[in-house]
């Protein structure tokens, strides 16, 4: 299972690969151990999968030569004792191609087929405010949006995006929008150039054609 997007995937997660890397234990280990240790670190590496014989173990973290946490019997291998001098190889296995097809597969499904989910077909939408809302610099405040933008179904899909406001001198100001709650409204934090208590309305919107509420879907990272 992918971790995105409920979570960012780490070098857990993905895990991490070293080139010709081989070495040896430098003592025996049991079926149930969870630290070894090896003759030369610069074969292994924290979040590594190394093969003792025929068993795969995930290395949860390393120390020059010591390897701790360990997950043994990994990828469906069994845990067996393997003694001293065996061979540890860091290996590519079918899990780091796997858990990276899974990632970008995850990924391509929340920006959509051509992007649709992210509205790069249509850089700005723009949506009628529910009500009047007094803008203040520097206040955190709750805008209702109705119609909700169809797109936005998670609270945390659009943080990181802007809101762009119109105020009533004619001015703009791109707003970063710090939460949202899906269906009916965002919270943005205006900054010192939005005219104290500027009221922002649906009327104002239609009469100005500079809409109110203009999410920007163009700032991912």
């Amino acid at each position: 299972m992918p971790s995105f997007p409920a979570t960012i995937a780490t070098d857990a997660d993905l895990l991490v690969a070293l080139d010709n890397a081989e070495t040896a234990l430098a003592a025996g280990i049991g079926s149930g151990d969870t630290s070894l240790s090896v003759v030369s670190g610069a074969a292994i590496a924290t979040n590594v999968v190394v093969t003792i014989d025929s068993e795969m173990i995930f290395l949860g973290a390393v120390a020059g030569v010591n390897a701790t946490s360990l997950t043994r019997g990994y990828g469906g291998t069994t845990p067996a004792g393997h003694s001293s001098g065996a061979a540890v190889k860091a290996n590519v296995i079918a899990k780091h191609h796997n858990a990276i097809k899974d990632e970008v597969k995850a990924i391509q499904t929340s920006l959509g087929a051509g992007l649709i989910s992210m509205g790069v077909r249509a850089a700005v939408y723009a949506w009628s405010l529910a009500g009047p809302v007094n803008l203040t610099g520097g206040v955190p405040t709750v805008i209702s949006l109705s119609p909700f933008p169809s797109g936005i179904t998670a609270a945390g899909i659009a943080l990181g995006h802007y809101v762009l406001i119109a105020d009533s001198l004619g001015g703009y100001e791109s707003v970063l929008i710090s939460a949202i709650n899906p269906g009916v409204s965002i919270t943005i934090t205006p900054g010192a150039t939005i005219p104290q208590q500027t009221t922002v309305s649906a009327a104002q919107t239609a009469a100005s054609r500079k809409p109110s509420t203009q999410l920007r879907r163009t700032q991912y990272m």
